[in-house]
Formats: C-alpha cells, sequence, structure tokens
C-alpha cells in the first residue's frame, strides 16, 4: 500500500508546507499526520499520475495567494485547494510568481470584491487561470529561480515557523 500526505489549505503556507505540524480538521474530524492511500480502484489514473507528479498546490480559501512546491509527489491535495500541473516553465518560477506581493496585489484588485467574510478569498482555478504568467527569457528566470532556491533553503530548515519568517526570508521575496 502506498500513501500520500492530504494538504488543506490551512497547512498551505508561501513556499512551505505545515503537514504534520499542527492537527487540521477534514470533514469534521482532527488528524494530525493525514495521509490518503492511493487506490487504483478509487482513484482514476489521472488522479494518481497528478498526485505523484511535481505540482504546485495552492490554498483555495485564504486571505492572500498562498503556494507550495510538491516536486518529489508526496503530498495529496484536499479541499479547497488548485493543483497546477504540466507547467511549460520552471515550477520554481511560477512559485515565485504565485507567491509574490505583486501577484498579490493584482488578485485583490481583480477579486477582492468577492471576498468571504473575515476577508477570506475564494481562490479557485477560473481566477488562478487569469492570472498573468508570461514567459520571460531564460536568464530573467533564472533570476526569480535562484531567489525561490533561497527561500526554499530557508522554509526547508528545522524549526522553521511560517507565522514569523526570518528577515533574510523578507528580503529575498521583495526581490521578486
Amino acid at each position: 500500500l502506498e500513501y500520500k500526505k492530504l494538504l488543506i489549505s490551512s497547512s498551505i503556507h508561501r513556499y512551505y508546507s505545515a503537514w504534520g505540524r499542527n492537527p487540521i480538521t477534514y470533514l469534521k474530524a482532527k488528524y494530525k499526520r493525514p495521509v490518503v492511500e492511493l487506490n487504483a480502484e478509487i482513484l482514476s489514473k489521472n488522479r494518481i499520475r497528478q498526485i505523484e507528479g511535481k505540482k504546485i498546490i495552492i490554498a483555495g480559501m485564504t486571505k492572500e495567494l498562498r503556494a507550495f512546491l510538491d516536486v518529489d509527489g508526496e503530498f495529496v491535495a484536499g479541499i479547497p485547494t488548485i493543483l497546477l500541473t504540466n507547467f511549460k516553465a520552471d515550477g520554481r518560477y511560477i512559485l515565485g510568481l504565485i507567491n509574490s506581493r505583486l501577484y498579490n496585489f493584482y488578485f485583490h484588485q481583480l477579486f477582492g470584491s468577492l471576498s468571504l467574510a473575515g476577508g477570506y478569498l475564494r481562490i479557485g482555478t477560473p481566477q488562478i487561470s487569469i492570472l498573468p504568467f508570461k514567459e520571460i527569457s531564460e536568464i530573467k528566470q533564472n533570476h526569480i529561480v535562484d531567489l525561490v532556491d533561497k527561500i526554499l533553503a530557508i522554509t526547508s530548515a528545522p524549526g522553521y515557523n511560517p507565522k514569523n519568517p526570518p528577515e533574510e526570508q523578507k528580503k529575498l521575496e521583495k526581490q521578486i
């Protein structure tokens, strides 16, 4: 049997998954380290391929755009989340854009009037598909990828706290 880690919006932070750090509530039950069995009798081949592949998982109910890159296919995206797969550009470049202040500003300008109680945004595939993912030269793309790599090194360090990111991370994020 093969199991994958279940992610929901509350466990997705910018550049970071908080899976297993805090219990989550999913379908009215609490789980500390939620997993999903990859069962070919229940899941389609396409869904299993999606789960096992490289993807960007975007929180679907949040006050700002928050996305996490699943390079090794370790995670299953729960509800409400959005998956980006089969991207043409480097996933780290797209991740940097989605998590950037510019894209958050742009998203709020386009969809802020649709926010729910408490300022929560309903982020779905129709909204994400409107965001401009412009193809740029590999040199410019690599600059963002390098910044994202540095941020990912920070967020993967033991003891990282996404609610209080270090100043170095904030400085790197301002450059994207």
